[in-house]
């Protein structure tokens, strides 16, 4: 369904969905990102979230624990640096309304998202649920719940266990072998 619903948003915006999900950012930090707030050279490509834009405001993320860096891959971090329009200097806005300042959640929502969705044959697609699926498949590739906690900026891994915890798998594995993990 992600691919589906990549594969029909406009190019123009299509890093900021991809941004989206692979970083499960909510949608009004995401838009307050600045590219001073970007790393996209060097060995550990990563963004800093600083702040959030919420009804046209900038205000301090939701908790102290909302500012927090947030890995890239090497291949977002060529996709961001393609973005960048070669005028724009570090404080500007990594994603732009048509003014020049930030983006506006509702239209986006309107313009892009819901036509993408629509698209794709899909319903029921939210900005959120591209942060869902990012925890989605943070916690099938094993991350651990403290670990999701601080990449997702929630105050406690409790919160974030009660979130997310209907994604994580019911079965309990196998069995502990306390020959093999004793020396």
């Amino acid at each position: 369904e992600l691919v589906r619903l990549l594969d029909e948003v406009p190019a123009k915006w299509r890093s900021l969905f991809e941004l989206l999900a692979a970083t499960g950012l909510r949608i009004s930090e995401a838009i307050g990102l600045r590219w001073s707030d970007l790393v996209l050279a060097g060995p550990t490509p990563h963004l800093q979230v600083r702040r959030a834009i919420v009804k046209g405001a900038t205000v301090a993320p939701k908790s102290r624990h909302g500012a927090r860096l947030i890995p890239l891959t090497p291949e977002l971090a060529a996709t961001l640096r393609a973005h960048r329009p070669p005028e724009a200097v570090d404080d500007a806005f990594v994603f732009p309304g048509r003014d020049g300042g930030a983006s506006d959640q509702g239209s986006l929502r309107r313009r892009v998202l819901v036509p993408a969705a629509e698209r794709a044959g899909l319903t029921g697609v939210g900005f959120h649920t591209l942060r869902h699926t990012c925890a989605s498949m943070l916690i099938e590739s094993g991350l651990s719940p403290v670990r999701l906690q601080r990449w997702m900026g929630h105050h406690s891994s409790a919160f974030t266990l009660v979130t997310y915890g209907h994604l994580i798998d019911d079965d309990l594995g196998p069995a502990l072998d306390l020959r093999k993990e004793l020396p």
